[in-house]
């Protein structure tokens, strides 16, 4: 088993190693880290991405080394994107605050790269340093194309649809009054480049409770919605929308695209 996991290290470390770019390492030490692996001690590693796109963050457990599934594939590991607030719940939720080297991160990104840059990081459990390895494109005369896309929209934007869920919320109060002090759901739907409303709204995560409900019946009444364009076409988009009722009662809303 070691073996394998040394060959899979490996494959995890090639996107790293890029031909024709400029890489630079750099290695943070952060006892918070070490607190994380101690706290948690199935936790075996976690990997960071940071690019033009956002941040993802990839948790590693002892555990998967043991799964079922390692017997004939490469495990696969917890994704979050911390863009997305749902998923930033989640993993609060499953492993607590994990500190992130934000002062050496800032330092990477200040250095001239254009849009086109890629820093990974990796913490394990046996060192409290997190190496962190930037590259962006060496050859300056490299000519890029990126497709233009705009992602999924919900018309008057995020704050527009908290609003509408919560006045669907404030005239149910028995509603609120069944909730216990912090609730959160995650819906599954999808929206049809045709339509401007959501189709096929699933709880994939929470209770399916009376406030839940509320909130269902309210995304299959919400919009417009404005599907994503690709190349200019509007396309179909399946999406997570994230409802959480704080503990002082007040509703936080967020989808990703």
């Amino acid at each position: 088993m070691h073996i394998r996991k040394a060959i899979w290290c490996l494959f995890m470390l090639l996107p790293w190693i890029a031909f024709g770019q400029k890489q630079m390492d750099t290695l943070v030490a952060d006892a918070a880290l070490g607190r994380i692996f101690l706290d948690h001690p199935v936790l075996d590693s976690i990997k960071l991405s940071v690019e033009p796109g956002g941040r993802f963050l990839e948790v590693y457990s002892k555990k998967m080394w043991k799964s079922p599934e390692y017997d004939n594939n490469f495990p696969s590991p917890e994704r979050y994107n911390l863009n997305f607030e749902g998923d930033k719940y989640l993993l609060h939720k499953r492993w607590g605050a994990i500190p992130l080297p934000e002062k050496a991160i800032a330092a990477l990104q200040s250095r001239t790269c254009g849009l086109y840059f890629n820093l990974r990081g990796m913490a394990r459990n046996d060192t409290i340093v997190f190496r962190l390895v930037y590259n962006c494109p060496s050859d300056t005369t490299e000519k890029y194309f990126l497709k233009v896309e705009t992602g999924t929209r919900y018309t008057g934007g995020k704050p527009a649809l908290r609003l509408l869920l919560d006045n669907a919320v404030r005239q149910n109060p028995a509603v609120l009054k069944q909730m216990p002090g912090d609730s959160a759901l995650f819906f599954k739907v999808m929206l049809s480049r045709k339509d401007s409303c959501l189709k096929a709204i699933q709880l994939t995560d929470g209770d399916y409770s009376g406030f839940a409900r509320v909130i269902m019946e309210e995304l299959k009444r919400s919009g417009p919605w404005l599907p994503p364009l690709q190349s200019g076409r509007p396309v179909n988009a399946y999406f997570i929308i994230f409802v959480r009722l704080k503990p002082d009662n007040t509703l936080f809303v967020d989808f990703n695209n």
